[in-house]
């Protein structure tokens, strides 16, 4: 392999990199942001004396309730699974499987 072309090489992967890194802290950003601004809606309508909260529905407000809880949690468990991609260690079946790809595209 060429020096020129084994630097390229480095070049794309430090590319795709910094790219996933960069992904996740956008999506990180994005989770803490919007379940904040969700947390402070909520705690605005359901403690301030506005009223508005005891005027809903019985249903609507469950469903308030519930998605105030899941709504995190879900997208946190995606956000956990997101990081471990971008810094964890992959699983050596899948480390495996890449390579194999790799090489099988390479020869094509």
């Amino acid at each position: 392999m060429k020096p020129h072309q084994e630097h390229s090489e480095k070049l794309e992967r430090a590319k795709k990199r910094l790219a996933a890194i960069k992904g996740f802290y956008s999506h990180l950003f994005a989770y803490l942001t919007i379940n904040l601004g969700f947390l402070i809606i909520y705690l605005v309508y359901r403690y301030a004396n506005t009223g508005f909260y005891e005027v809903m529905e019985v249903g609507f407000r469950n469903w308030i309730d519930w998605n105030i809880l899941f709504t995190p949690l879900f997208w946190g468990i995606g956000l956990f699974f997101h990081g471990l991609s971008v810094f964890g260690k992959k699983p050596r079946f899948l480390r495996n499987w890449e390579e194999k790809q790799i090489k099988k595209y390479m020869e094509e």
